[in-house]
Parts: C-alpha cells; sequence; structure tokens
C-alpha cells in the first residue's frame, strides 16, 4: 500500500512541474510580472526585516554565548516550559526575530548534536515568529493607521506561542539537551562572525528565491480561476466578502502577497493574526528548504495551524481592551499610505555578502 501511495505522490509532483512548465512557458509575460514583483517585496520587505536578524542569530549560537544562560532562567524555564535556558533564550528571541530565524539556530543546535531529531523537529514548531519589522511594515502598516493594530498582532502570536509551548512541555522535559552544556568560554571572533554572514546569506538567498518561485505559483492560481472559487467557497463559510477572501487565501499561500483588503477593518485583524502565525505555504516550504531533511516537518506543519487558531482567538479576546481607549477616528486620521522605499541597501547587502562568501572560500581552498 505504501509502495503504491509513493508512486502515486511521484506522479502528483511529477504532473505539478510539467504543468509548471508549461505555464511558464506559454505564459511568459504573466511569470516576468510575478517574478518582478517578488524580486521587489524581497528588496523592500525580506531582506530588511530578516538579514541582520539571521546574522544576530547564527553568532549567538555559533560563539556559544546561549551556554551562559543564568542558572535561575534555566530552572525556571525547566519547570514551567520544559526548556533548559538555551532553549528557552532561542524560544524568547525568535518570536521576534522573524519566521526562519528560530528555525536556523534549532538547527544550528542540531547539527551540534544538542537535541534529537525530534525534539529539534518540534521546536521548530515553537520557534517560529514574523518579527516587528514584517508585523509593523507590512501587516500593520499596510492595512491600517493605528499602530496598535501591530502591537495586536504581535502579542497574539506571541501568546500562542507561549500557550502551545506549555502544552508540549511534558515532551520537552523528557528533552536531553547534556550535549550542549559542555562548551566553555565565548567564541565571538571575526571568523565567527564571518561565518555567521555566509551562512545567513546562503539561507536568505534560499528564502528569496523560494518567495520568488510562489510569487509565480500563486499567479498562475490568480490567473486560472482558482483562487476566485475557493475564495468564494470561503465567501460562502465565513460571510465575508468574496474579494477579501481571496485576498486572505492569496495570504495564506504567501504571506508576503497578501492581496488587497479594505482599510482599518479590526474585524478582518484576527483573520491576518491567523495567518502572521502560521506564515503560510511559501514560509513552511523555507523552514522545508533550511531543514533539508535533517528532521521531519510534520510536527511544525500541525504546531503552526494550532498556532494559527489560537492567534486568532486571542486577538478576538484583546483587541476591545486596545481599542478601548482610541477616542479618536480612525478615518480621521491623516495617513500616508504609501511611502517610497530605495532597494539599494538591500542589493548592496546581497552584493557585500556574496564577496564575502567568495573571499571564505578562496580562503579554505589555499589551506
Amino acid at each position: 500500500m505504501k509502495r503504491y501511495a509513493r508512486k502515486i505522490l511521484t506522479a502528483v509532483k511529477t504532473a505539478a512541474v510539467l504543468i509548471f512548465f508549461m505555464l511558464c512557458t506559454f505564459r511568459p509575460q504573466l511569470t516576468g510580472k510575478a517574478v518582478s514583483e517578488a524580486v521587489q517585496r524581497c528588496l523592500l520587505t525580506v531582506i530588511p526585516s530578516l538579514y541582520a536578524m539571521m546574522i544576530v542569530s547564527a553568532v549567538i549560537v555559533r560563539s556559544g554565548i546561549l551556554t551562559h544562560t543564568p542558572k535561575a532562567m534555566g530552572r525556571i524555564s525547566r519547570a514551567v516550559f520544559g526548556m533548559d535556558g538555551c532553549i528557552m533564550a532561542i524560544f524568547s528571541f525568535s518570536a521576534f526575530a522573524g519566521y526562519p530565524v528560530g528555525t536556523s539556530m534549532i538547527l544550528e543546535m542540531h547539527e551540534k548534536k544538542a537535541i534529537s531529531r525530534e525534539t529539534a523537529s518540534v521546536l521548530s514548531g515553537l520557534c517560529f515568529g514574523a518579527g516587528p519589522a514584517f508585523v509593523f511594515g507590512f501587516i500593520s502598516g499596510k492595512y491600517y493607521s493605528l499602530p496598535s493594530a501591530g502591537v495586536i498582532v504581535t502579542l497574539s502570536a506571541a501568546a500562542a506561542n507561549v500557550i502551545l509551548a506549555l502544552v508540549l512541555s511534558p515532551f520537552l522535559k523528557k528533552s536531553d539537551l547534556s550535549g550542549y552544556g559542555g562548551r566553555k568560554g565565548i567564541d565571538l571572533t571575526a571568523g565567527t562572525l564571518t561565518e555567521s554572514i555566509t551562512a545567513s546569506g546562503r539561507s536568505m538567498a534560499v528564502i528569496c528565491f523560494t518567495v520568488t518561485a510562489f510569487s509565480v505559483i500563486s499567479a498562475f492560481l490568480e490567473a486560472t480561476g482558482i483562487y476566485r472559487k475557493a475564495g468564494g467557497l470561503v465567501s460562502r463559510l465565513t460571510s465575508l466578502p468574496q474579494d477579501t477572501a481571496v485576498s486572505l487565501i492569496r495570504g495564506a499561500v504567501d504571506i508576503t502577497g497578501t492581496g488587497p483588503l479594505p482599510r482599518d477593518d479590526f474585524t478582518l485583524l484576527p483573520f491576518l493574526c491567523a495567518l502572521t502565525s502560521f506564515g503560510g505555504v511559501c514560509v513552511l516550504f523555507q523552514i522545508c528548504a533550511l531543514i533539508k531533511g535533517r528532521f521531519s516537518v510534520g510536527a511544525v506543519i500541525l504546531i503552526r495551524a494550532a498556532s494559527a487558531v489560537l492567534s486568532g482567538a486571542v486577538c478576538r479576546l484583546i483587541t476591545p481592551i486596545f481599542l478601548r481607549h482610541q477616542l479618536k477616528a480612525v478615518s480621521s486620521i491623516n495617513v500616508r499610505l504609501y511611502s517610497s522605499q530605495s532597494p539599494v541597501p538591500s542589493v548592496m547587502l546581497i552584493i557585500m555578502t556574496f564577496m564575502l562568501f567568495v573571499s571564505c572560500t578562496r580562503l579554505s581552498a589555499d589551506k
């Protein structure tokens, strides 16, 4: 039975690749437009909000700073969440660092034999957050005039992660982290920084290429009418307008490609919280690309789906609290809907990282 299931899965994947190839061949204008939009999102949103955090997280793990977390913090986190101090530090940091940052830090610990495959899989699902730069710059800044919307999204996602960590604490208490505790001192050198920059640059390239690929897939789903049909179904189930439902479905596929939504509609905020907490199919593929089969992503998907439901529920509860004292009407706020940004800093970061990567490769070859 399993053999037939594998054959069917292989056939489906092959058919999907062939269909994608045919669409790219016969719809070059649509493909080019989708790639152009994706590159712009990467330069203006993804790279500025993630790259620096990825470098910092890599430095934190590679230098051994996590082994020097206070013992009191380790005892408390172990008793409450089942996490040692170093894991609790990653959990706290990743909630505000950006989607793949937590996974990259857990991956570093797994490669050092500090945690098992099962523990790494669960922690990758828990150490997951959009980051304030993305929430306030994209979600809150694009759809809401009040900064409190970004605060609500951030707190709802973080609260969902905390609730899930408490639920999964019995499993985490059984995990063995003894392999990470024997290191002494902090290795904060130029070599550590260089390795962190090059590793983060490679991970950033994987993320941006994945965003570009999903932008093309999303464009094809839009052109073939699949989004409209799915939006009609969601509209009937939720009583949302069809255009709004289509935009939310696009966000479930790629959170950076969420379509147009009514501005300052706080009834949609729980849906946006759920999408932000889930991350979208594109982000899950980015995580799969980083993991490269070293441990299972099944637990990651289940945890993120549960987190989406929880964050939406938390948002429904706390939104009235944050909006209670907003005396000024949202419609009277004069806000600029568009602000021009330059992609030059992101381009320069890419060029410098590439030059550093080439230099390190040459030095390694000379040795």
